[in-house]
């Protein structure tokens, strides 16, 4: 295994917010996985969570109360500040400065336990209500529904930028209207329509399901598995994949699908050991 000193790939961390602060909707709350108590589902996360600490947790529950699907579609702005500390170092860290759905949309002030049983001053001030889409679903829930109806088309959210003229940041109610039209004439083959997109080939053709793998070789489940072990630990050349496959099984191969589902599951189970003790750690 290879050491890095990269932060996490799978959740957002301070120095992300070195540029500035940024606004993101709730997906989805679940019990958390690493040294955080619970994982934060972001639509605009880019797949990562937010694992916010406990004094962060405390100011949601304050603001929003303690049902997790109550928070969902809500917003948060998030920023890195330089004052939090970890020892007597300032590492900086994520914090809360906006949220919406505060009571009378006024800010929201909480005295919070911190470090130490100290308590401390926090304040989050509201976000402005978020425009309804067409349908009344929050405007962000629908964008992203609709990115993902046309990509099943073949159409890029490139290709929908290009041709509105504005990136998803811009899009409002009266966008997304239009992108419904689009898509439910293009569904029924209006011609005219499709030529909205003049560059979208037609949809692919449905591929038809892989073969399953030869007996005692690795399922797809367990590649699937290993493409993810690969990612989260950086081994972006395949000599280094390999050679690290090579080094926790002994097996020498230069595809994943050479794999029997022994050596598959072998790796799996040390790459697991490994988090678990690197979780039972960062908990200590």
């Amino acid at each position: 295994m290879k050491i890095t000193a990269e932060p996490r790939s799978d959740q957002w961390n301070a120095d992300d917010f070195i540029g500035g602060p940024r606004t993101f909707t709730i997906a989805g709350v679940k019990v958390g996985t690493a040294e955080q108590k619970y994982d934060i589902e972001l639509v605009e996360g880019d797949g990562r969570f937010w694992r916010p600490p406990l004094t962060m947790l405390r100011l949601l529950i304050a603001a929003w109360g303690d049902e997790a699907s109550v928070w969902v579609g809500r917003r948060v702005t998030l920023f890195r500040d330089e004052s939090v500390r970890f020892g007597a170092d300032a590492v900086g860290g994520i914090r809360i400065s906006h949220l919406s759905h505060l009571p009378g949309n006024k800010p929201l002030v909480a005295m919070l336990t911190s470090t130490r049983g100290r308590r401390a001053r926090h304040v989050a001030e509201p976000l402005p209500d978020e425009e309804p889409s067409p349908d009344g679903k929050p405007l962000s829930q629908r964008i992203t529904e609709m990115v993902t109806a046309f990509s099943g088309m073949g159409i890029t959210e490139a290709q929908i930028t290009t041709k509105l003229g504005k990136g998803r940041g811009q899009w409002g109610a009266g966008d997304v209207e239009q992108m419904v039209v689009v898509y439910s004439a293009i569904k029924r083959g209006n011609a005219d329509a499709a030529e909205m997109f003049p560059t979208v080939a037609d949809p692919p053709e449905p591929q038809p399901d892989p073969p399953p793998p030869a007996d005692g070789m690795a399922s797809a489940e367990q590649l699937e598995k290993l493409r993810n072990i690969r990612k989260t630990e950086r081994l972006d050349d395949d000599g280094s994949w390999f050679d690290y496959i090579k080094s926790a099984t002994g097996a020498r191969v230069t595809a994943d699908e050479q794999l029997t589902q022994e050596q598959a599951g072998e790796l799996i189970g040390i790459f697991n050991e490994d988090a678990a003790r690197a979780a039972e750690a960062g908990a200590k």
